[in-house]
């Protein structure tokens, strides 16, 4: 994990900011009622210089603030594209001081002049820190393609959010125990503001906070599980937005290392009739602390079912 001595809270903080500008960043692209305010709050979180650039196999297409959003705004209102949206699929987010970026897998699907389609792709957006907060000065995508896919540049295990992969005498050394604290989706209300991907949470407040930031669309309150952080950890695993329900995931394995804790897992997508709402699964496990201890790299490895 990237360090730069930030407290854990103001590291939480910036996490969660970063998070939000992601989620204005995929609403915007969203066609019909409301595309014009949506794009315009997309347009706050930009630094006026920031670059855009789209690869997609050809030359890079290099774009200003102006000359991007206007186009598509459009495209989104004019009634050409139709039930248009894009979402992130998964990703993770690396912060040092005042610079940050976000990586990640997305889709697309919509009806253009009466056809309907669909495609994915993998996003990288760049931020910096200003006085008014964390604002986009870059971002490139690249779109799947014959012998280019999401699951091709992932062929190595997925590593979650803030950790880096095992080296090559990383070991696993034995199966821990996990006792499911919740699994389900985070609040629809409100959209979750952890990112996707895998997150240790050794003390209290942290779990507190998690919980809050999880849960706070729920009506009534979701009643926080009781753990004893003297003797255990939790570890949520959480896929980040999918477009209907139907989706869940479930941890089916945790085991500890030497210098790492790997955490298995399965992604259940939908089948047969599902409801058009934006969901959020997540799975949280406590296991033992000795087996989570702070200095270990965390390892997700994800299967769909």
């Amino acid at each position: 994990m990237i360090d730069d001595g930030r407290p854990s809270s103001a590291a939480a903080d910036d996490r969660a900011a970063i998070a939000g500008i992601v989620r204005t960043f995929f609403a915007a692209f969203t066609s019909g009622a409301e595309c014009a305010t949506r794009l315009d709050a997309l347009r706050q979180v930009f630094l006026p210089a920031a670059v855009i650039v789209r690869t997609c196999g050809g030359a890079p297409a290099v774009h200003g603030v102006e000359s991007f959003l206007a186009p598509r705004q459009e495209l989104l209102s004019s009634g050409t594209l139709t039930d248009f949206r894009e979402w992130e699929l998964s990703g993770h987010t690396e912060v040092f001081g005042d610079i940050a970026q976000h990586f990640c897998g997305y889709a697309k699907a919509g009806v253009r002049d009466g056809t309907h389609f669909t495609g994915r792709g993998m996003k990288t957006l760049q931020f910096v820190r200003t006085p008014a907060g964390w604002r986009i000065s870059a971002v490139a995508w690249d779109d799947e393609r014959d012998g280019r896919t999401i699951e091709s540049a992932r062929s190595s295990p997925t590593i979650s959010a803030g950790w880096r992969p095992a080296g090559r005498h990383s070991r696993v050394v034995g199966m821990a125990t996990f006792r499911t604290l919740m699994r389900g989706d985070a609040s629809p209300a409100d959209s979750f503001s952890v990112q996707p991907g895998l997150l240790l949470m050794r003390t209290a407040d942290e779990f507190q906070r998690c919980w809050e930031l999880m849960t706070k669309g729920d009506t009534p309150a979701r009643e926080i599980p009781v753990v004893d952080f003297a003797a255990e950890a939790v570890v949520m695993l959480a896929l980040g937005m999918r477009p209907t329900t139907g989706y869940s995931v479930t941890i089916d394995r945790v085991e500890a290392g030497a210098d790492v804790l790997e955490v298995s897992a399965t992604e259940t997508r939908p089948s047969g009739y599902v409801g058009e709402m934006v969901t959020e699964p997540v799975h949280l496990v406590a296991v033992p602390a000795a087996d989570a201890r702070d200095d270990l790299r965390l390892i997700l490895r994800i299967t769909n079912d």
